[in-house]
């Protein structure tokens, strides 16, 4: 019995890293479309990812914090930006590798949780046999 419930929360959790898989790319299509690109400077590093400035295509200057690269980019760098051009604040790195860092990371870990809790859920209980 308890196998079986632990194999129902490993179930719910990779299906639950799908649905963030399915988020991740939903938002870095929605990012894509129409976007246009530029090449940023790194103008310090947060915790939790690079401060970017970049030139648009209007001319004007936008900062914004990028969502990943973290301490990957050293003040100063020269970095790839895609943005909107209707909102050039809503902007990132134009990274592949960091771009699909997080989708790979929750399908992988999903398909784990999934194959878990399907094989918990098979396991049978020691007991009487009929």
């Amino acid at each position: 019995m308890r196998a079986r419930i632990l194999g129902l929360l490993f179930i719910i959790v990779g299906v639950g890293l799908a649905a963030t898989a399915w988020s991740i790319e939903r938002q870095e299509r929605r990012l894509r479309e129409g976007s246009l690109t530029a090449t940023g400077t790194v103008v310090t590093v947060l915790p939790r990812g690079p401060v970017v400035s970049f030139p648009t295509r209007a001319g004007d200057r936008v900062s914004f914090t990028a969502t990943r690269g973290g301490k990957r980019y050293a003040r100063g760098a020269s970095v790839p930006v895609y943005y909107h051009p209707d909102n050039p604040t809503f902007a990132d790195l134009n990274d592949p590798r960091s771009r699909w860092q997080n989708t790979a990371l929750s399908i992988v870990l999903g398909l784990v949780a999934l194959v878990v809790g399907g094989a918990l859920m098979r396991v049978r209980t020691g007991g009487a046999t009929r």
